[in-house]
């Protein structure tokens, strides 16, 4: 029978390939989706901003604005003045360049991991 590695080291080392291939953590790469979201929702509705915060997840309309300033250096009033305007990052070109550029680092850290096989119980 072999030995399967702890819970903990499992755990960072999925948070290490993550990181690799994202390059953020788990926690950061959520809340730049919701800052997205949140941009799309202020640009195409006419929703308040607490509506908006809430329904991409943050617990306050201050949490949401925090978050935009540091991910987009914007606040939710002057997305929302800018209307339709695409703001960078959103276009899907940018987003299939992120895939491509993901791939030599997924490649990278599946050299540098190693998997035992889990064998079946007894």
């Amino acid at each position: 029978m072999t030995s399967r590695p702890p819970r903990a080291s499992r755990r960072i080392t999925c948070l290490r390939i993550f990181k690799a291939v994202y390059g953020r953590t788990p926690n950061a790469y959520l809340t730049q989706k919701r800052v997205q979201v949140a941009e799309r929702l202020l640009r195409n509705s006419s929703a308040q901003i607490d509506e908006v915060a809430a329904n991409v997840g943050f617990r306050s309309r201050t949490t949401l604005f925090r978050q935009m300033r540091q991910f987009r250096g914007l606040s939710p009033s002057t997305i929302r003045r800018r209307g339709e305007q695409a703001l960078p990052g959103d276009a899907d070109d940018s987003r299939r360049e992120r895939r491509e550029s993901a791939r030599p680092a997924v490649a990278e850290v599946a050299d540098h991991v190693k998997v035992t096989p889990r064998s079946p119980p007894p």
